[in-house]
């Protein structure tokens, strides 16, 4: 029966993931037409249609100047583009330190509860301790995660600051500004 169970699931899976494949294929090439997007009778344009330049977005523009990882352009000092780059590895740490105390403290609380049910104190003062410690590394790891991120956000503004400073005042520019 387990092998047939797992049989039948594989083969949703892989329906599934057909289905997710085809789907993405014709949304991107516009063959997909969706009922309630249809263009109205009478407007002139299609209000379907995607952004028509053939630049980059600006979010993407703007992640690619604040992503410390990699090459920095051509005008960019490179200790200008690392900025940033310590802390982002530091809130991924710290982001698996949550995970990892999440998961340690749904045991604990599954573990505290059986101890008061079975009423063992022995075990009950020790999961208390264990709970204690969790609650005070709680504080650290949350604390420490919201630091991080702060500092993050002050350094890409300081960051994005002194690109447009060095773009401004690149060759005079600012005596080229109409008044």
């Amino acid at each position: 029966m387990g092998s047939a169970l797992s049989r039948k699931y594989r083969s949703r899976a892989l329906a599934a993931t057909l289905l997710a494949v085809a789907t993405g294929y014709y949304m991107k090439k516009g063959r997909w037409e969706i009922p309630w997007r249809k263009k109205k009778l009478g407007s002139g344009k299609d209000k379907t249609n995607r952004r028509k330049s053939k630049g980059p977005s600006p979010i993407k523009i703007i992640f690619q100047k604040l992503w410390p990882f990699g090459t920095p352009d051509r005008n960019e000092p490179a200790s200008l583009h690392a900025i940033g780059a310590t802390e982002i590895l530091l809130i991924f740490a710290v982001s698996m330190m949550r995970t990892w105390h999440q998961n340690r403290m749904v045991y604990v609380k599954r573990d505290l509860m059986t101890v008061t049910y079975t009423r063992n104190m022995g075990a009950f003062r020790g999961l208390m301790f264990d709970a204690g410690w969790m609650s005070v590394l709680a504080s650290v790891i949350f604390s420490t995660h919201r630091y991080l991120k702060e500092r993050l956000a002050a350094l890409w503004r300081e960051k994005l600051t002194k690109q447009l400073h060095s773009r401004y005042f690149h060759a005079i520019g600012y005596y080229k500004l109409s008044h």
